[in-house]
């Protein structure tokens, strides 16, 4: 009787956790999610920024083929301007097919345009570089810059005649 009260209370002993063992696998449960969650913020960052540059990318070439089918080159100088009022000058939204993107997608969104003719002697202002930059985010501080040499149409008719 005695041999089988020694093993009853050896197997209760035996049979289930800890607290100690509860509280190890609760803080390993919590570690793991923290770090599942930190990944799941990282990965939408990410997103953002991807779908920023994708849509900074795509106005930025829409402005800058606009300027080349103008067929006269822009000014020397640097504009800044909403990156909505420059597109809707340009003709963007109108020739969108779905109203997936909007003025208001670009609501805080700035472009700046620089021109400035190439200083070599024997091109003599037929080229002009042009750059394209679109900010946006808090204070402006991401940003996407296209830069392009355009020739001077009205400055190339020019020395041809003579």
């Amino acid at each position: 009787m005695i041999g089988s009260l020694d093993s009853k209370v050896e197997s209760k002993k035996n049979s289930g956790f800890t607290l100690v063992e509860i509280t190890i696998a609760v803080s390993l449960l919590g570690v793991a999610f923290t770090t599942l969650v930190g990944l799941e913020m990282m990965y939408a960052k990410r997103a953002i920024l991807d779908r920023n540059l994708t849509q900074a990318a795509l106005a930025t070439q829409y402005l800058l083929t606009n300027m080349e089918t103008e067929r006269r080159p822009p000014e020397n100088g640097e504009q800044t301007q909403p990156l909505a009022e420059a597109l809707e000058k340009a003709g963007y939204f109108q020739e969108l097919p779905d109203d997936s993107l909007s003025a208001e997608t670009f609501a805080g969104w700035d472009v700046t345009t620089k021109v400035d003719s190439l200083d070599i002697a024997t091109l003599q202002d037929a080229l002009r570089k042009v750059q394209i930059t679109v900010q946006w985010g808090p204070g402006a501080n991401e940003n996407y810059t296209i830069t392009y040499f355009m020739r001077n149409e009205t400055r190339a008719r020019s020395s041809a005649g003579q």
